[in-house]
């Protein structure tokens, strides 16, 4: 099945593909209660009702007050090399909780080989893969609440970098491409898949803590 492109974005902006806008609304500030209940979309495509508690709102006393934190350790060493030729290795070790290591450099877009390394991951990279495994997080959350059965997601995300209006290099655009795999009696039809996406978006921590654009070319994959 082909894909539709669609963008999460502000209440009021327009994203329009094939003529169809999908657009991301949220509630102002002191309308949603500390047991809001997903809002039904105005269309003919509802998904049934399901009752669960969303994240509790930034207006509710403590709001501001930590959930939880999170520690990344970053580990580089010069390692006899000269460094004051700027050509020394950006090779570092990403150290998570856990205990697991994972291999990182700058890109080889922003610094050349051989002082950037191609087989680690680059900070553009993590954040890209950061905002695909949240949205599909949430997106498998909220697919059982809705009483589907997923045995497959797989999305070949992309990050577009490029200057903003202030001149400044950014990640302007990140675009999902999950494909999903349902399996059971009842399976969503296009317009559900959409809307499960736009559910997932709307919870997902990392795309609400940042400005890039997210967009959106779901799959459904054929069994």
């Amino acid at each position: 099945m082909s894909a539709r492109c669609f963008l999460f974005a502000a209440a009021g902006s327009v994203a329009s593909a094939e003529n169809v806008q999908t657009v991301i609304r949220r509630a102002p500030p002191g309308k949603i209660s500390k047991n809001a209940e997903l809002e039904q979309p105005k269309s003919s495509h509802h998904l049934p009702s399901a009752r669960w508690n969303r994240i509790a709102p930034l207006n509710f006393p403590g709001a501001h007050k930590a959930m939880a934190t999170y520690t990344a350790e970053i580990i580089w060493s010069r390692s006899g090399q000269k460094f004051t030729d700027n050509r020394y290795s950006r090779r570092h070790v990403l150290r998570f909780d856990g205990g697991i290591e994972v291999s990182g450099s700058s890109s080889p877009h922003v610094v050349p080989l051989p002082y950037s390394a191609a087989d680690a991951v680059d900070p553009e990279e993590a954040f890209v893969a950061s905002l695909s495994s949240c949205h599909m997080l949430w997106f498998l959350s909220i697919a059982v609440k809705h009483g589907f059965v997923v045995d497959n997601y797989q999305d070949t995300a992309e990050g577009v970098m490029a200057r903003n209006e202030e001149g400044k290099l950014v990640m302007t655009v990140v675009t999902l491409r999950p494909e999903v795999r349902f399996s059971g009696e009842r399976k969503p039809a296009m317009a559900e898949l959409e809307e499960l996406h736009r559910l997932a978006h709307d919870e997902c921590f990392i795309a609400n803590s940042v400005k890039t654009e997210v967009r959106c070319e779901p799959r459904l994959a054929v069994s």
